[in-house]
Order: structure tokens, then sequence, then C-alpha cells
């Protein structure tokens, strides 16, 4: 019996044990048996030996035609539904007989229902009807078709030829599948491709013709001279539409992908199978299968056939979800090798250059199932090889994620697992490159891991594998790119001559030589000991040979120039064995051969500076080979790229650095002028010569002042004037000759006479007319101005006869938004005016009126900073003479503003008030005016207190307020008014009540109803009425009795997440509060204590807040039980306790929160209950122990404390040597304010450690 089941369990035959049937286990244990057919053994399920059939039979019978549409036999017991597997175990528990009685009882049964189809075949045959052109099998339904394929099944060898009177009812189908059979079973015929296809094609639906079809094209496939074959007569259609009719039943999905599999080989293949919808087919299929490890393994197959190659069919590969079904099959089957390597290619081929893949894939958790496999598989080559490209690919997006879940750590070991598999030690170099970029955390870590020692031992262990090396040496780069610690981990593990070794074997490489001289250049640093190590293993002498190997390349170039000039700096013996290999000559070369490539002449002229530095010799030679020729032509070429002319003029100054004799006259620094004199005498006509030869004498100046005088006997200042008048469109030119002349000419009236009889007034003049729109140059032209007028009445007139007045007039117009530049001009002018001559005093009032128009619409604030002052009087003087024109007054308000603001108190106090109150009463209807005029006032009022009294005695506050109430509608004035009455109100009670009794506090809140969504008008109101009711009774009263609470909490409310209006608030909010128990009830009952609450929990980060909030707190709960209870239930204990925690360093925070805390406990269990629970005890230890200077934060900690160790339930918190520390430190140190208190605490510390020690000793 135990045999018998054994047989059944493996698909024997139970006589002679042959293969009949092929036995498979699914995923939950369950067998599945198909029938096999072995040429000369089996016959669809039946042994041959044991039971033979006549060979005319068989091709007669034909016995595929009547075959369950499943293609399986699941039983010798004939079952209703075709599609029903019965396990040869179910089959051994149903019947009880043994295995001998339930064989002759099936044969008997088969014999009988064979004598019953065959009887009612032989009456029917003749009258069945012709097969319709449907694709569906319309003759023989489920059951009559499973019956014939068991009797077929069972009948024995002399009832075979009455087998070969079975028939279908669908003959058309019968015939079809005859011909498939004979076409696909014939071996000496070639396979007719067109007839399959069109079989196929006729009969999408028939299960059995697409099967059969399905089979034979899997196995010409096979054969890669047939694929274009079967593209060309329709194939990949086909099979397309019998993925999407058959792709659910038994068989079919693996057939179906083998078949794409064999196709995707090919390109054109690829794109019809992408065309005809076969990617979303795969899909589908591994959807519908996902357990099933050979489905999801042939998919991923086809997949990576599928995009190998093709970007297009990579972006609908993503498109169509693949990323989540990959990882669904990895996180799945992590048992299954092949598909985790698999799965692993496929990503590794979909993430290069493939941004959206990279944050796909990291949002799918695909990063940590990548490293999952890459750990579970630790051992495998494969795997890790394959997965190192995978996180390759998706390493620029995800670099904190990889490093985070461990993949540094994984990536190292894997190295050093597989030290002699180079591709693995490839990919591993590349993920570790993406991660370590510009991330100096990254490269420690790695270097921490032992990555670096690894990375040295995969160079030496591969010496010769050119790429291998290439990655090495670009990740030494990386990891020592600005990260000293790095550098210093490389260096002590032998890198430095792992890196020169490398670069003397490859010397044919580039890849290898570019890499080499960016690691030496990145170790170099700092350390004169690493560039001992450099020079003393060859490193100089290896990026010289290399550069003389590619003079061409210029990423070698750029790369060795670079390092050169960090490995000699400071390092006397590098650079002599720099000299010695030729390395001057190299550099110099590098610069003629790549003269328009600004990425080598940078380094390039930084390493020749460098080289000639305080040394004479390295000085001549390179002067020697004509650098000067070559910086020049440089600077002429590039003149617009800043670090070419940087490092150009960097090398200059560095050859000029040395001894006289040494400096060529082609030098333009310190006394050496005549080379850059005569080159701009000898090049007029060259723009860029002038505009750098201007720019050279700019800076020799600026160096040394002394060097003016050498310029202007040498004839510079007619050279700088001629290359301005050749060259009057370059701005450059005339910006830079501009600067260059006031500079010469400043405070020197010989140079001035000089200039103006060379037509330098002109010229300037000229300048600015012409370029009008470049600021910079007007700036320049108005400092020249200004230098050539002061006290030269003969410079004013050619000016005034030049044009100057309209010249400036428009510069002012067209840069009216630059308040700098507009004040610089209006002085200048002012300069012209004053001692000019007399023609001009008819236009005064109309270009002062224009001048001062150009502020108007600037609200900048920037200090004044000109060389010629603008005094108040000056303003207020034009201020009065001018009352009638608006734009006067406008400017000079600001103007008045500015110049107080940047000298503070000045004798013209009482006159610039006056002076702007006047212009706000006379022009009472100007909105703009009544706006500036209370910025200015209120500026005023911040800068000193002697305004404030001056502002109140000339009757600022009238203006103001005469200013709300005329432009009520006009936010902007009722911020600047609020903004205003702030600052007069702050320290000044004379104010305070002069403001409430003019009405001032009804405007302000009258300002906040109507502006209620403007931001900037609710902040202001604020703020002034915090500074209004601070220390004021009757003023408290009015705000209450105005409504200004509910006014105050709803601006709070309405802007929760601007910060400085929530400390307005809070600010406002404390002083009605304070000692005022109706403020205190009215802010509570109205929500106030909730909206400071919210503040603390919206800006939990800002100290400023806090602090004000929990003084508000403080205020509220002080004396008032109900407004204590209403914070400790509204969680107020929690969110100080956070604000001290979050701010331990704050001092004001920690004082602010001890002593809200205090009078919260003081009679309060609730809230010393729940100060204990929110950890208050241990957050007031910790600021006792920050703030030991502080006195305040010591007495309000103290009398916190004093009020908590009352509860029984915190004394024991308390009560601890710490504790007592802490309380003892505040006693001794701060006896005045907290003796009182901590003598109490102290007493009770004592005597409970003093009976916690009786007990230790019991």
């Amino acid at each position: 019996m135990i045999k018998t089941k054994f047989k059944i369990d493996e698909g024997q035959c139970l006589t002679c044990g042959n293969q009949t049937h092929n036995v498979e286990t699914n995923f939950f244990g369950r067998q599945k048996t198909s029938p096999l057919t072995i040429e000369g053994v089996a016959f669809h399920g039946r042994c041959l030996l044991c039971h033979p059939i006549n060979p005319e039979i068989l091709l007669s019978l034909n016995t595929e035609s009547v075959k369950a549409p499943t293609g399986k036999v699941s039983s010798p017991v004939s079952q209703p539904d075709s599609h029903t597997e019965v396990h040869p175990k179910y089959e051994e528990d149903r019947h009880e007989n043994s295995e001998c009685s339930r064989k002759t009882n099936r044969i008997s049964a088969a014999m009988g229902k064979l004598s019953s189809v065959l009887l009612e075949s032989k009456r029917t045959k003749d009258t069945l009807p012709k097969e319709s052109e449907s694709d569906t099998d319309t003759g023989t339904n489920d059951c009559e078709e499973s019956v014939a394929v068991t009797v077929v099944s069972e009948v024995t060898k002399e009832d075979a030829p009455a087998v070969s009177e079975v028939s279908v009812t669908d003959v058309s189908i019968e015939e079809a599948l005859a011909s498939l059979k004979s076409s696909t079973l014939s071996i000496k015929r070639k396979l007719n491709l067109h007839e399959v296809v069109s079989m196929m094609q006729k009969f999408p639906k028939s299960f059995k013709i697409q099967k059969h079809g399905l089979k034979a094209l899997n196995t010409e496939s096979k054969d890669i001279d047939n694929i274009s074959p079967i593209i060309s007569v329709g194939g990949v259609e086909v099979v397309i539409f019998a993925m999407k009719t058959h792709s659910s039943n038994n068989g079919i999905p693996e057939l179906l992908l083998n078949i794409l599999n064999n196709l995707a080989k090919d390109s054109s293949a690829k794109i019809k199978i992408s065309d005809s919808g076969g990617i979303q087919e795969i899909m589908n299929i591994l959807k519908l299968f996902p357990l099933n490890e050979n489905i999801q393994l042939l998919g991923c197959k086809v997949i990576k056939d599928l995009i190998v190659g093709n970007a297009e069919v990579r972006t609908k590969v993503v498109g169509f979800g693949v990323v989540s079904l990959i990882l669904e099959a990895m996180k799945n089957l992590i048992k299954s090798v092949e598909i985790q390597e698999k799965a692993l290619l496929i990503f590794a081929l979909l993430g290069k250059e493939n941004t959206d893949i990279q944050l796909d894939i990291s949002s799918n958790s695909g990063i940590e199932i990548i490293l999952n496999s890459m750990t579970h598989f630790k051992k495998k080559s494969d795997v890790q090889e394959i997965g190192c490209s995978a996180l390759k690919s998706f390493a620029s997006e995800n670099k904190d994620m990889i490093a985070s879940l461990g993949g540094i750590s994984i990536i190292i070991n894997a190295m050093k697992l597989f030290l002699k598999n180079k591709v693995l030690l490839k990919n591993a170099c590349g993920v570790l490159i993406v991660i370590a970029e510009n991330r100096s955390n990254f490269c420690k870590e790695i270097v921490q891991e032992g990555g670096a020692k690894i990375l040295l031992n995969a160079m030496h262990s591969h010496k010769t594998s050119k790429t291998l090396q290439e990655e090495c040496l670009s990740l030494i780069s990386s990891l020592s790119n600005e990260n000293e610690t790095c550098k210093k981990g490389i260096v002590e593990a032998g890198g430095v001559p792992i890196i020169v070794e490398t670069m003397q074997c490859h010397q044919q490489c580039v890849g290898v030589q570019y890499q080499g001289c960016n690691a030496l250049h990145s170790l170099s640093g700092a350390y004169s000991s690493t560039k001992a190590i450099i020079a003393r293993n060859g490193g100089v002498e290896a990026i010289v040979r290399a550069m003389r190997l590619r003079p061409h390349v210029m990423e070698i170039q750029e790369q060795g120039c670079a390092a050169l000039s960090t490995i000699i700096l400071e390092s006397e013996a590098s650079e002599e064995k720099m000299i010695e290999a030729g390395g001057i000559e190299i550099i110099i070369e590098a610069i003629r051969a790549h003269s328009s490539s600004p990425e080598v002449l940078a380094p390039a002229f930084i390493a020749l500076g460098v080289a000639a530095c305080d040394n004479s010799k390295s000085t001549k030679l390179i002067l020697k080979h004509g650098i000067l020729d070559l910086i020049a032509s440089a600077l002429t070429n590039h003149r617009d790229i800043e670090p070419i002319r940087d490092a150009a003029w960097g090398a200059l100054w560095c050859f000029a650095g040395t001894s006289m004799d040494c400096r060529l006259p082609t030098v333009a620094c310190g006394g050496g002028l005549e080379p850059v004199l005569e080159g701009m005498r000898a090049h007029r006509h060259i723009t860029s010569i002038q505009n750098e030869g201007i720019l050279e004498l700019s800076r020799v100046v600026k160096a040394c002042t002394a060097n003016i005088d050498s310029i202007a006997l040498k004839g510079g200042i007619c050279d700088i004037l001629t290359a301005m008048q050749r060259h009057p469109s370059e701005a450059q030119v005339q910006e830079n000759g501009c600067a260059l002349l006031k500079n010469i000419s400043f405070e020197n009236a010989d140079y001035i006479e000089a200039v103006a009889l060379l037509d330098g007034c002109e010229t300037v003049i000229q300048a600015l007319i012409t370029h009008k729109a470049v600021l910079s140059l007007q700036r320049q032209g108005c400092g020249v101005l200004l230098t050539l007028a002061h006290k030269n009445n003969f410079n004013k007139d050619k000016f005034i006869l030049s044009g100057g007045i309209n010249a400036l007039v428009e510069a002012m117009e067209y840069h009216f938004g630059d308040l700098t530049f507009v004040i610089q001009a209006w002085c200048a002018l002012k300069h012209l005016i004053k001692e000019g001559s007399g023609a001009m005093t008819d236009n005064s009032t109309s270009f002062l009126d224009i001048g001062f128009m150009m502020f108007a619409n600037n609200t900048t604030k920037v200090p004044v900073k000109n060389e010629q002052d603008i005094n108040a009087e000056t303003v207020i003087d034009c201020m009065k003479g001018f009352i009638d024109f608006v734009g006067v007054q406008i400017i000079g308000c600001k103007v008045l503003s500015l110049l107080l603001k940047s000298k503070g108190t000045s004798p013209a106090l009482a006159g610039t008030v006056k002076a702007v109150v006047y212009a706000m009463n006379h022009h009472e209807n100007n909105t703009k005016l009544q706006e500036i005029g209370c910025d200015a006032i209120a500026d005023l009022a911040y800068i000193h207190e002697n305004y404030k009294f001056a502002i109140m005695d000339t009757g600022g506050i009238d203006a103001i307020l005469a200013a709300m109430a005329m432009h009520s509608k006009h936010y902007r004035v009722q911020e600047r008014a609020c903004r205003a009455l702030s600052h007069l109100a702050s320290n000044s009670p004379s104010n305070k009540d002069l403001i409430a009794n003019q009405g001032g506090i009804t405007a302000i809140l009258t300002a906040m109803k109507i502006h209620n969504v403007k931001l900037s008008v609710q902040e202001s109101a604020l703020a002034a009425l915090w500074k209004i009711a601070a220390n004021m009774s009757s003023n408290k009263v009015e705000i209450a009795s105005s409504g200004g609470i509910k006014d105050i909490i709803t601006a709070m409310n309405t802007f929760p997440d601007e910060v400085s209006l929530q400390k307005k608030g809070c600010g406002a909010l404390w002083s009605l509060a304070f000692d005022n128990t109706y403020n205190q009830k009215q802010i509570c009952y109205m929500g106030g204590t909730r909206s400071i609450l919210m503040s603390m929990k919206t800006h939990l980060h800002n100290s400023g807040l806090q602090e004000q909030a929990c003084a508000a707190l403080l205020n509220l709960t002080s004396r008032n039980t109900q407004n204590q209870d209403e914070v400790v239930n509204e969680g107020g204990v929690q969110h100080i306790a956070t604000a001290m925690s979050n701010h331990a360093n704050v001092e004001r925070v920690q004082e602010r929160a001890c002593e809200t805390l205090w009078a919260l406990t003081t009679s309060n269990q609730k809230a010393r209950i729940v100060c204990f629970m929110s950890g208050v005890v241990k957050l007031v230890g910790k600021a006792m122990s920050i703030h030991t200077t502080s006195p305040n934060v010591q007495e309000q900690a103290c009398w916190l404390l004093r009020n908590l160790i009352e509860e029984e339930s915190i004394e024991n918190v308390i009560c601890t040597e710490e504790m007592r520390s802490l309380v003892d430190y505040a006693y001794t140190a701060y006896p005045n304010t907290c003796q009182k208190c901590c003598d109490y605490i102290l007493r009770i510390i004592d005597m409970r450690l003093l009976v916690c020690s009786q007990s230790s000793r019991k």
C-alpha cells in the first residue's frame, strides 16, 4: 500500500513504474498532476507498456481534440468541471477498497462508458452540424469532453479500434487541431509559421488551438533566425492576444513569458511587443501570480531583455508600475536568489539617468528591499555585484536613505568579502562616490567603516584593471575633498604610494591619469606632511608626466595644474622636484595649448604664481618662457571671467613681488607702470586692452596711494581720458575710467586742474549722458563730478555748460528707486548750484523738486554714505523754501529721518521736528506725505528720548491723530501712525496720557477694526496698545471698556503664524492683565488664555515669543484662582515646560517660566501635580545648573521648588543630593533673594535624606 501511494505521489504507472504524469507541489503544499505524452512510453497519462494502443488508432483519434479545456486529466474519475484538480491523496481517502480493486472498477466503468459513447456516436455522426466560423468550441460541453478523455485514457489494447469512432461536434476546430498536430509532430517537415499564426488568429478564443500554437511558437522562437519570420507573420500580436484571453489558464503564463523572452532578444521585437501592449500584459500576469516563483522569474527575464538598450521601452515599463511589482516580488520571494538577481539587474538598468524612478523606488521602500536582499545573500557574489549596480543607479537621489539604512556598511562588507571581484568593486566604488559627493559626514562614515583600507587593498589587488583603478581614484578624491579626517585616514593607510604606482602602471589611460591628479590634489590639503609624502613618493613627477603625455587633454591639464599649485604651496621640496621634472615648462605649454579654456588657465596661473612667490629662481624661469604675453592675452580674451582675472593678476603680483632686477617691464605692479601705459598707447583701438589697463592702474592705486604720483607724472591721466574718449560706447571703460580719475584727483588741486585741461569734465558728462541706464557708472560719474567741482568754480562752470545738470536729473529719474544714488546725485547737484553761476538760480526750484520726487516711491532705509555731507540745516532750509512742493516735503522728511538715524542727535533738533510736523499740517490731504510724515516721526521718536518731547511740544501727536482720522481708509497711514504712537508712548508717561486724552486709543482700535486683515496695521496697533497700557491704570481701563481686549485676541487668532504679531499681542495682554482683576477675567472669558497657549504651541522654537507668553500667563493668573484653573486645564503647564525644555539656555525664558509656574502652584494642588507629571522639577534643576550667574533665574526657581516640595508625591523627586547642591548654591550665592525659600527647602531635603540614610543602615 505504501509503494502504491508512493507511485501515485510520484506520477508513476501503478504496474510497471513508468512516468505517466508530471506532479507539481504549489506554494500551499498541494499537488497537481499533468498527464504526460512520451513516445513509446506514455500517451496522455496512459502507460503504453501496460496498456498499448494501435499506432494507427493514435493518429486517427487525435485525442487532443477531446481533452479538457485546461489540457490536464486530473484523475481517472470524470468531473463535471474540467478545471477541477483531484489530489491523488484525496482519491486514496475517498475509496476504501484496495488499489487493485479500484483499478479494476475504473477500467470496467470506462469500458461501459466507451460502449455508450460509441453507440451514440454512430447514430448521430451523419447529422452533426457543420462548424460555424465562430472562435468558440460549440459542439461538446465540458462534461462530455472530460468523459471522452477519461475513456480514452483507460481503454485497453483490444478495445482500441472502437475508440477511433469517437469525435467532437466542432468539426472545424477538430480539423484545425489535426493540422496543427501534424505540423508540430512531424520532425522531418519544416513548421509553417504562417499556418500556425493564421490558425491562432482564426480561433483566438479556442484554448486548445491557442495552446498548440503557442507551443509551436515557443519551440521555433528559441532559434534566433526564426524571430524575424515570427514577427513578419504577426506572431507577436497573436501572443499578446493570447495573454489577454488565456493568461489565467494553468501552464499558459509560463509558455507566453517563455515566448516573449525568446523574442525580446531582437531589437525590432522589443518595439513590437511594446507597441502591441505586451508590457501591460506582462505586468498583469505578474500581478495575477505574485507568489509563483517560476512566473515571476520569467517575467523579470522578459522585462530585463525588453529594457536593455531601449530607452523608450524603459520609460513605458516604468509608467506601467514595474517598480512596485518587482519590489513586491523581491519581498515575497526573498529566498529565490535568481529572482533577486534579475530584479536587481532590472533596477540597475532602469535607474540610470531616470530621476523619476529614483524617487519612485525610495517612496516604495525600494532601497530598504534592495539592501535586505544584499544582506540576505551577503555571500552571493552576483547578488552583491548587481545590488551595488542598482544602488549606484539610485544613489544620486537617495544617498541619505542608503546611509541611514546601513547601506554604507553593507557595501563595504561586500567589497571585503569579494575583494577579487572586479566588477563588484567597481560598482561598489561607484555607489560610494555618489554617496560621498559633498557629504562630509558620509565620507567620515566610509572611512570609519574601513572603506579606505579596503579601497587601497582593491587597488593593490587589481593593479592591471584600468576601470577599477579609475573608480577607486575617483572615490579617493570624493572622500578627501574638503574633509581633513578622511585625507588623514587615506594617507595613513598608504594611499599616496598606491596612487603614484597606479599612475605609473597606467600611463596611457586618460581616466587613471586624470583621477590620479585629482586624488593627489584632494589629498594634499593643508598638511605639509602630506605634501612631503607626495613629493617623497614621486607624486610630483607622476603629475608632470601625466601632463606631458596628454598635452591636449584639457581635464588632465586642469587637474595637473591644480594639484601642483596645492602641493608646492609652502613646500620647497615639492617645488624643487617640480622644477627638476620640467613642471614649469609643462604648465606654460598647457596655457598655450588651452588658451581658450578657462578651466585650464585659472589653475595654471595660480600654479605659476605660487611657484614664483618668494622664489627668484622660479620667477626667472617663468618669465623666460614669455608668460606675461600669455597672461595679457588671457586677460584680453577672458576679461569677463573672474577666476581667470583673479588668477592672472595674482600671478603678476607674485612675479612683481620678487626683487626689482627680476621684474620685467611688462609687469603692472608697484612702480612698474611703463608696460601698462605703453600697452594702452600702442593698442588704443583695442577696447579690452584699454579696460584691463585702467583696471590694472586702479589696482595699483588701491594697493599704494603713492603710485598716484607715478601715474600722473608718466602721463597716465592723459591715457585714461584718451581711452574714455576713444571708446565712448564701452560702459566698462567709462566706469573704470571715472573711478580711477576720482581716486587720482581726490583732494589734489594739481591733478584736478590737469583733468579739467584735458577735457575731463566734458568726458565725464558725456559718459553720464551716454550710459544713464548703467547705475554703477552713474555712481562713479557723480563721485568724480563731486571731486572735480569741490572748491573749483572753473570746473563747476564747465560741468554746467556741458549739460551736467540735465545729465544728473535724467539719471535720478531713471534710477529713482535707488535711494543711495539719488542722495549722491543730489549732493553733486547741491554743490554745483551752491556756488555756480546765477544763470542756474531760476531753475533751482524746479530742479530741487524733481530731485526730491525721486525719493517719493522709495521706502528703503539706507544710511547716507558720501564724501560730502548733507546736513539737516540744508534739508530744513529747502523744505521751508519750497513748502508748497509736496515732493520736496516728502523727500525732505525721508532724508531727515535717514540723516538723524545715521548721525543721532543734531543741533537742528527743534527745527527738524517742526519741519516734519509743519509739512504734515500744510499738506494734510496728501496721503503719501501723511504716511511719510508719520514714518519720520516714528523714526525720530525711536532715535532719542529728546525727540519725543520735541514732537509732543510741536503738536506731533495731534498731527498723527489728525492723519489717522482723515485717512482712515489708507492702511499705510494707519500702520505708520500706530508705529509712531508706539514709539512716542514707550517709556514716556506724559505721552501716554496725551495720546489717551487726545483720543489715540479710540483711533488705534478703529484702525484695527477697519483694517482687520492687514497684518502690518494689526501688528503696529498691538505694539501701540502694549506701550500705552504699560503701567497706566487709566489707559488699561479705557482700552478694555472700548473693546480693545477683544480686538487684540481677534488679531492673534487671525494671524496665528505671524510670530512678531503674536509677541506684540502677548505683550498687550501682559500689560492689560497686570494688577487688574477685571481685565484678567475679561481676557480669560474672551479666550485670551487659549490664544496665548496656541501661540506658544505654534511657535515652539521662538524664545522671544515664549518669554512674552509666559509673562502674559503670569499676569493673567496672579492671585486669580479661576484663571489658574483654566490655564492648567488648557495644558498651560505642559506648554511652559516645553518652553523651558526647548530654550534651556535662554535666561529670560527660564525666569519667566519659573515665575509663572510659581504663580500657578502657589495655591493650586492640581497645578503642582501636573508640574510633577510634566517633569518640571528636572527642568528647574537644569535651569539652575545652566544659569548659575543669573540671580533672577535662581530666585524664581527656588520659589517654584518651595511650592512644589509641599506636595508629598513631588517631595521624593526634589529631595536628592543633586537638587540639594543646586539649592545650596542659590542660598550661598544670592542670600538676599533666595535665603528665605532656600532655607525651608534645605530643611525638608536634609530631613528626608537623613530618614533615608537611617533606613538604609537598618
